[in-house]
């Protein structure tokens, strides 16, 4: 039997999806009501997909700190259905990702948009998104920031629920991020969704077992700048910051980067850090523990 390659590589594309913020309720009763999603041109993901995930944050109250809705994005096949349905929101550009055989052609140009944004908005084109400035977006808030910048306005079909929300039990910063539908639909919080070492969970049990009181997600405030600590361990001669440094989050150059200025900051207020890498949590933990153990010892112990 010859296995077919380009549908398999279809049926993968199909499957991807995009999670993506709704910064407040204002952003969700749009989608829910109109079905269409916002993304920056400056920040728009290269890779392409055919689902988006909705991430609630903390000022949804209860309701927050999950994704809670998922929707399959509307290819031109299924958006000219939709249209036929008088309730649905008119559309001007069609929205198709991952399915190039319907493609159409790239506009030539796109008036008013900076350079550095042009060849995300042509690719853009490609997949049938619209690009709209935000304020023909968004017309009740023609003094936002951005107002000027341009968006893509991403149409999606049915809002689904998942079967359970996915939980950002550990406090995750959730931007853009990519997942595939089967993890979305079995995922019980972020970590298990990104294929990320629960490395906070496993150092807490460390830290416990060997008695060594830490305080988790503890926040560092001076000034305008707040950092927030894996864990805060507080000794008779100073303080230690606990992070746990897994691969995903930390590998990028601008994140070890941003990990070097948290570092100074801290260092430069009394605290001694120690990083704690994902390899070594997972392999070695006992060797972590003593790491934060020879530090409480030279702080003179805990308090």
């Amino acid at each position: 039997m010859i296995k077919n390659h380009t549908k398999d590589k279809k049926d993968k594309i199909d499957k991807i999806v995009l999670v993506g913020v709704l910064r407040n309720k204002r952003d969700l009763n749009i989608l829910l009501t109109e079905k269409w999603y916002r993304i920056p041109v400056a920040h728009a993901p290269r890779r392409q997909f055919n689902y988006l995930a909705f991430y609630q944050p903390a000022l949804f109250g209860r309701q927050g700190k999950c994704i809670r809705y998922y929707a399959r994005v509307l290819s031109s096949r299924n958006l000219k259905k939709s249209n036929s349905d008088s309730s649905q929101p008119s559309v001007e550009k069609l929205d198709q990702i991952g399915e190039g055989a319907e493609t159409t052609q790239p506009r030539k140009n796109f008036v008013g948009c900076p350079k550095g944004d042009s060849a995300r908005a042509k690719r853009a084109s490609i997949w049938n998104y619209q690009t709209i400035k935000r304020r023909d977006l968004l017309p009740d808030e023609p003094d936002h920031p951005r107002t000027h910048d341009y968006y893509f306005r991403v149409r999606v079909g049915k809002i689904k629920k998942l079967p359970r929300p996915i939980r950002n039990i550990i406090p995750r910063r959730v931007s853009f991020g990519f997942t595939t539908l089967n993890h979305l639909l079995k995922s019980k919080n972020i970590l298990q969704l990104y294929n990320i070492a629960p490395t906070e969970q496993i150092v807490e049990h460390g830290l416990r077992r060997a008695n060594i009181k830490a305080v988790a997600q503890y926040y560092v405030l001076s000034g305008k700048k707040r950092y927030c600590l894996d864990f805060a361990v507080f000794c008779k001669q100073g303080s230690i910051a606990v992070e746990c440094d897994n691969i995903k989050a930390h590998s990028s150059l601008g994140q070890r980067e941003k990990d070097k200025i948290k570092n100074t900051f801290l260092r430069r207020r009394g605290w001694t850090v120690i990083r704690l890498p994902e390899h070594d949590i997972v392999s070695d933990l006992e060797s972590c523990i003593v790491r934060v153990k020879k530090a409480v010892r030279k702080l003179g112990g805990a308090l």
